[in-house]
This record gives structure tokens, sequence and C-alpha cells, in this order.
């Protein structure tokens, strides 16, 4: 688990938006066997072509018409520092933004809650339950299967319109509160369902983290501010295990779980504010809109 939060950090740093480049050649598409004659008699005029235009010493030779093609976004930006001036310009962009700050909350927290439940869990349910080694394996096996198939449902489903940024944090707050409920269970079957609907809630929050991402910015600085969310995810990964395994080794482990699950619980809830402010500023636009159809009417 420290390997890949430090791959999510590495890859929270070191994120870019990818500069697209042109190659700059042309590719020749083969003709089809069906246009064999036309082509020969193509070759055969060009060649009679070719011989006037030597016989005639006078004429000037037809220069080629270069292809021009349109500049690419790393033919405008001139040399590195200029793009670097531009990432630090949307970089300070995306940092006044309070919708941000609230989402890098939320990734902090979250990201803490699902670790710290794969490093406690297993050793939780083996010793303070009557389930054995298998049942226990079994639970996970069925934890893995829902994740993916989380992250199945919310792909097929990507066409349909729906606020991503509430269903992020109801599937969020889904897996959190199986981690609370977890604490105080001891049967199998429920221990198996508490599995279920945290696998679903984590795959679901995975495969929904690009969209709920652009829902806080603009387009141009979705690739920023994705990355800024894996560093805090990793982050949080990172300092909230170890913060949770340290009071489960002083106090209590179902202490250690629940403190997981409201961890994930508080990080769903840092969404709520961003969702009524971006209410909030759909009604006011929507009112202005109105204000300027009725003065237009009103003209009219």
């Amino acid at each position: 688990m420290a390997a890949a939060q430090a791959i999510h950090v590495l890859a929270g740093v070191f994120y870019l938006e990818p500069v697209p480049q042109c190659t700059g050649s042309l590719k020749l598409h083969e003709l089809s066997s069906g246009d064999k004659h036309t082509n020969q008699a193509a070759v055969s005029d060009d060649a009679s072509f070719d011989s006037q235009k030597n016989n005639n010493p006078n004429e000037r030779p037809v220069e080629k018409e270069e292809i021009k093609t349109t500049p690419t976004v790393a033919e405008e930006v001139k040399d590195k520092s200029s793009y670097i001036r531009l990432l630090k310009r949307e970089f300070i962009t995306i940092l006044k933004s309070i919708n941000v700050w609230l989402f890098l909350v939320h990734s902090l927290l979250h990201g803490a809650n699902s670790s710290s439940f794969f490093i406690l869990i297993n050793d939780y349910i083996f010793h303070h339950t009557s389930l054995t080694k298998d049942e226990v394996a079994i639970g996970i096996t069925i934890l893995g299967f829902s994740n993916v198939a989380g992250c199945l449902v919310v792909v097929a489903s990507s066409a349909l319109k729906y606020n991503r940024l509430v269903s992020q944090g109801t599937f969020i707050l889904i897996y959190a509160v199986a981690t609370i409920i977890m604490a105080f269970t001891s049967n199998k079957t429920m221990f198996y369902f508490l599995c279920g609907c945290w696998g679903i809630g984590k795959g679901c929050s995975i495969a929904n983290l690009l969209a709920s991402v652009s829902q806080i910015c603009q387009t141009e600085q979705l690739g920023l501010t994705l990355g800024l969310a894996l560093l805090c995810e990793g982050i949080g990964s990172l300092t909230g295990t170890s913060l949770i395994s340290f009071v489960a080794q002083d106090l209590q482990q179902q202490a250690a779980v629940i403190l997981s699950g409201c961890l994930g619980v508080a990080g769903s809830s840092c969404l709520i504010p961003i969702v009524v402010r971006k209410y909030r500023e759909r009604q006011k636009t929507r009112a202005n809109n109105n204000i300027e159809w009725d003065n237009a009417a009103y003209i009219n």
C-alpha cells in the first residue's frame, strides 16, 4: 500500500497536460487496383508534359506548392519558460477557488479512509469476530469484484445527465458508513454484504473522479486540478494511515476502524458546500438571463 500511495503522490506532483505536437509528415495512401488504368494514363500525361517542358528551355519551371499545416499548441508556445509561466498563472487561479480547496480536503480525507481500511480490516475482523481466515478472504474477494462492478456501472451510465458531485459524495458516503458499521458486525452474512457495499462505493467513486473534477474547474485547468486532487489523496493515504495505525495500537482497533469511517464521512460532507455554491451560481445566472430577456421584450 505504501508503494501505491507513493505513486499517487508522484502522479500528483509531476502531472502536466500533454502538449500536442505535429509530426510534420504526411502519410501517402495507396491507390486501389480499380484505378490502375487511370493511374497509367495520368503517368503518361505527366511524362509528355515533362518532355514538352524539357524541349522548351525558355519556359520557367513550375514550383510545387507547399502544404501549410495549422499551427499547433507547441508552435504557439515559443519556449519552455513561457509555458511554465502559463502553468503558474493557471495554478494561482486554481488556488484562489474555494471549490477547489474544498475538493482537495475531500480528497485528503477519503484517501485516508480507503487506505487505512485495507490495512486494519483483515486483522480486526479475524481477531474480533468468529470468522475464519478463509471466510475473511472470501469477503475481501467479494469486495474486489464489487469494486470492478462499481466502475463498470459508472462507465455504462456515463451518457446519463446527473450531478457528478452529488453522486461522488454519495458513493464515498456509502463505503464510509460501511466502514463504521463493519466495526460492530460479527455476522458472516453481514460482513459479506458490507464488503459488497464498500467495493461498489469505492469503485463508483474512482470511475466518477474525473467527471466530478470537471465540474469545479474550467476545461484548460482540468489536468492541473486532477493532479492536485491525486496529490492530496496520496498525502491523505500516507498521513491518515499512520495516524489511524497509531490509534489502533495505543487505544483499540475498533476505535481506529470507526475513526477511519468518520474521516470518509467528513470527506463526503466537504462536497455539500460545493454543490450549494454551484446551485446558487446557476440560480443567479438564470435570474440575470430572465431580467435581460424581460428588458429586451419591453424594449421591443
